[in-house]
């Protein structure tokens, strides 16, 4: 196996007493793979010889966003379960719309913010239909009375909430890391631009 594309961009969403980080591990890996000629499937295996095979390449892709909070890690990835292309496109909308959600917030909360009520914005990342609708990824963002600021990330395995209470240092969180998503949305997109015909 050999590696096609190698990204990794870590940064601190938050330092002293707090260590929280998110990152991102972009991978593309190939190997080649012999597999019989169409014309031979249905010849006897002992009567093969090497010409009635022929070489193929076989990409692996690992695209995934990792947020460590706390003791708690949490990986937004793309879905192994189908092929490149479709994965890292996947992966893409949903960074997509994790930061849009972002954006969204930052537009509005300060119209809903009052401390003596909750205001939560949410999205699931994996859409109804096709093979991710199983998974329940979701992001949420919002201020309560009990909470100050926070923001949950869940992946289809793990959760974690990250607390703020500060005003300003959450708005300032909240731009970085939808800078950052956008950093790992134009190397994923790269990605699929370059490779898609061997995705």
């Amino acid at each position: 196996m050999a590696w096609v594309k190698r990204t990794f961009k870590r940064d601190w969403l938050q330092k002293s007493p707090s260590l929280n980080s998110v990152s991102y591990r972009h991978e593309l890996s190939n190997r080649t793979v012999w597999e019989i000629k169409p014309e031979k499937e249905n010849t006897e295996p002992s009567m093969l010889t090497r010409e009635d095979y022929y070489p193929r390449e076989q990409m692996f892709t690992v695209f995934e966003l990792v947020f460590q909070i706390g003791s708690q890690i949490v990986k937004l990835h793309a879905n192994p379960n189908i092929g490149g292309g479709d994965a890292l496109k996947d992966y893409v909308r949903k960074l997509e719309q994790f930061r849009d959600l972002l954006g969204r917030f930052l537009a509005v909360y300060k119209d809903h913010y009052d401390r003596d009520r909750v205001f939560v914005m949410k999205e699931f990342l994996n859409s109804d239909t096709g093979p991710s609708a199983v998974y329940t990824s979701m992001v949420a963002v919002g201020t309560s009375v009990t909470h100050d600021f926070f923001l949950d990330i869940a992946s289809c395995e793990d959760k974690a909430r990250l607390y703020e209470h500060k005003e300003k240092e959450f708005i300032e969180l909240l731009v970085k890391l939808s800078k950052f998503i956008t950093s790992a949305i134009t190397d994923a997109k790269t990605a699929v631009e370059t490779y898609k015909g061997r995705l």
